[in-house]
């Protein structure tokens, strides 16, 4: 089974390497992004099967920003995003809210994050392209 690419949006670096980390065992490859300008450009060098991110205000992390999921998935249209959050308001965001495949709050328990992560790659892989 070939490999998926997967590109992490979250500015917590220690995020990024636990999630590259975990599912680099399971032979993802994951790429990491601090920001949304860094996710954008990565989006335009490589091709990737998933995004996971936290949607965060750019000049200020602790801040849920809806605008930041509408910019990805306008730019992204095409790839599953999956939120992966701290912030408490995103419980009532629903798949297909902001082009999302899936909500996720942290912290993040690894077993339900890999079958969500199974579930839609699996998904994407069986639709006619």
């Amino acid at each position: 089974m070939p490999s998926k690419a997967i590109l992490v949006i979250d500015p917590s670096s220690d995020f990024i390497d636990l999630v590259a980390y975990l599912l680099g065992e399971r032979r993802y490859q994951v790429q990491g992004a601090f920001t949304l300008t860094q996710g954008l450009m990565l989006l335009d060098e490589a091709q990737f099967d998933l995004i996971m991110t936290e949607a965060f205000k750019q000049s200020n992390p602790y801040d849920f920003d809806p605008e930041f999921l509408d910019d990805l998935h306008s730019k992204a249209d095409d790839i599953p995003i999956v939120l992966c959050s701290i912030y408490s308001s995103v419980e009532s965001l629903q798949p297909g809210d902001h082009g999302l495949a899936a909500v996720i709050t942290k912290p993040v328990d690894i077993n339900y994050l890999e079958a969500t992560l199974l579930r839609i790659l699996d998904r994407t892989a069986s639709s006619p392209a």
